[in-house]
């Protein structure tokens, strides 16, 4: 295997290795949110706002 060969392949890995860290971050993320704007604290908030 070539130098170049490596290289290429070492980058097509770091990038796959961050698209799934930022995928699994974005889902946490998503998940945090849902559970805290799901709680009554600001279930309560977001109706005393439109009302």
């Amino acid at each position: 295997m070539t130098s170049r060969w490596r290289a290429l392949a070492l980058r097509r890995l770091g990038q796959a290795c961050r698209a799934r860290v930022c995928t699994v971050w974005l889902g946490w993320l998503e998940l945090a949110m849902v559970n805290c704007l799901s709680s009554p604290k600001w279930a309560s908030m977001g109706l005393a706002q439109e009302a």
